[in-house]
């Protein structure tokens, strides 16, 4: 009787470590379906940040192909700006000339006399 009463008591406080385990090796498998479902929606976060990454390197893209058709638009008008510049230029000196042989002109003939004569005629 001694010896069964030993082996009931061995056997309860087995079943008790075993039933220790068990509940362990239940918060066990608490504990990793958690960070299983944690390791998920990371898993997703970074599969939407590479996405978003990736349509900003794309919007970069597309940006910069922008910027540098404007450079081009602007270096193509500061050529035409330059050259309009270059016109102008030339057509002032052109004024500049042409007034100075009108007055060598008007110094020789005496045009600006007659121009005044004739105003003061037709005002009369």
């Amino acid at each position: 009787e001694k010896r069964v009463a030993d082996l009931t008591e061995e056997n309860e406080r087995a079943l008790e470590k075993i039933s220790e385990r068990e509940n362990e090796a239940t918060d066990s498998l608490c504990e990793v379906t958690t960070l299983n479902d944690k390791l998920a929606e990371r898993e997703k976060t970074v599969e939407d940040l590479e996405k978003r990454l990736a349509d900003l390197a794309e919007e970069n893209e597309r940006a910069l192909e922008i910027v540098c058709e404007r450079e081009n638009e602007a270096a193509e008008s500061l050529c035409e700006v330059k050259t309009l510049n270059d016109k102008l230029a030339e057509r002032e000196k052109t004024v500049e000339d042409l007034e100075k042989r009108l007055v060598h002109y008007d110094e020789e003939n005496g045009l600006v006399e007659d121009l005044e004569k004739l105003n003061e005629d037709l005002k009369k």
